[in-house]
């Protein structure tokens, strides 16, 4: 099964994390750089555009060495667009997006859910 992964905190190497992972054949991690969401809400800010890709390209490595078939992508732009058009081309049936505990994040989850309601959001 194909799973996108939107890295939103740069924390999604958290060994549970990715032992929660390990039940997906395909992996899309997905960086978005959204300058004004970040800085405001939650994520990296695009001030880290170089953290933030070293960061993908290390996920990345840990993943494919576990067997998994993984893919990047970066992106510039709004962050639940992304998201969403990411999903709908890559024909993704789950989104895993690591835990967060803020009222931004809860209402970004909603507002993610109400856009794909055929995609399945796993809050991990």
């Amino acid at each position: 099964m194909k799973v996108l992964v939107p890295l939103l905190t740069l924390k999604e190497n958290d060994e549970k994390f990715i032992e929660k992972l390990q039940k997906y054949d395909e992996i899309i991690l997905l960086l978005t750089l959204d300058k004004e969401r970040m800085k405001k809400t939650f994520g990296v800010e695009a001030e880290h555009i170089a953290e933030g890709t070293k960061f993908l390209e290390r996920l990345k490595l840990i993943l494919e060495t576990k067997g998994k078939r993984v893919f990047d992508i970066v992106e510039w732009g709004n962050l639940e667009r992304n998201i969403k058009n990411i999903a709908l081309l890559q024909k993704v049936k789950k989104i895993v997006i690591k835990e967060q505990k803020s009222k931004a994040f809860n209402s970004f989850i909603e507002n993610l859910k109400a856009e794909l309601p055929d995609v399945e959001i796993l809050i991990l």
